[in-house]
């Protein structure tokens, strides 16, 4: 099945695609190369502990816009498209939501407040309500002494899809063996990423290279770490970058094809 989906799905784009990951951690640039660096994630940080509380403010710290806009004009440029996941705290401001809606760009959840699904769902319904759309998946964001995100869990986080009735868990992480994602209790799973700022050259080839339907994980400030635009732009010269959804929706079809046959 895996491998007439691979066929198809190529089939189906009418070329050899990747699907693009885009986690809106950080209100700042953290990776400022100056010597303020120090100081400015000591301020993303505490900007991140006020919100905690309260994102009545949130609009006044989207200082990520820059990058963000950066990253859309990429895609502009390789004809590419791809997912936001926004944390509640990295909320986009009207202006932003509309370059990303005009983009053509899809929009998801990334959770921090993974403790219960009472505070993970009433998240999901927040963002919803501030942006009026409806979310179809989420990703979740990670975890360190400054981090919110809680261990990782992958079935209580399918749970929480579930019963949300979302469409996908698009973490990618924990089965490198998956060549296409799968579906786990009626929500799409992917298995595998590669994240630019941590991966070499050679890796990020080998990887594009040699997947049916790679992920690409990228932040926006991660454009302002030297290398990482001129992976990203490698490899939207190799493959069509498009936004999980779609990658979803046409599994989803093409599973019922192939099925039926």
């Amino acid at each position: 099945m895996q491998a007439g989906l691979c066929e198809a799905l190529v089939s189906e784009f009418g070329e050899r695609v990747a699907v693009l990951r885009y986690d809106v951690d950080n209100v700042l640039n953290v990776y400022k190369p100056s010597t303020y660096n120090k100081l400015v994630k000591i301020s993303n940080l505490a900007i991140e502990i006020a919100m905690l509380s309260t994102t009545k403010f949130r609009f006044l710290f989207p200082l990520y816009e820059n990058h963000l806009s950066e990253l859309i004009d990429i895609e502009k440029e390789y004809n590419a498209h791809g997912t936001f996941f926004f944390r509640i705290i990295t909320l986009p401001t009207s202006k932003i939501l509309n370059i990303i809606r005009s983009q053509g760009d899809e929009i998801g959840y990334h959770s921090d407040r993974n403790e219960s699904f009472e505070t993970w769902y009433e998240d999901l319904i927040k963002m919803e309500k501030n942006l009026g759309i409806k979310v179809l998946g989420y990703t979740k964001h990670g975890m360190s002494r400054v981090r919110s995100g809680g261990t990782w869990d992958e079935k209580k986080f399918i749970a929480f899809a579930k019963l949300a009735n979302l469409k996908y868990f698009a973490q990618g992480a924990g089965h490198p063996g998956w060549e296409l994602p799968r579906r786990v209790k009626g929500v799409w799973v992917f298995g595998h990423h590669i994240t630019l700022k941590h991966a070499s050259w050679n890796d990020v080839v080998k990887y594009v290279k040699g997947r049916c339907l790679p992920m690409l994980l990228v932040h926006p400030e991660d454009l302002g770490i030297p290398g990482v635009k001129e992976k990203l732009e490698y490899v939207l010269s190799q493959r069509r970058g498009v936004e999980v959804i779609r990658v979803v929706k046409t599994l989803e079809r093409l599973t019922a094809e192939l099925q039926a046959r």
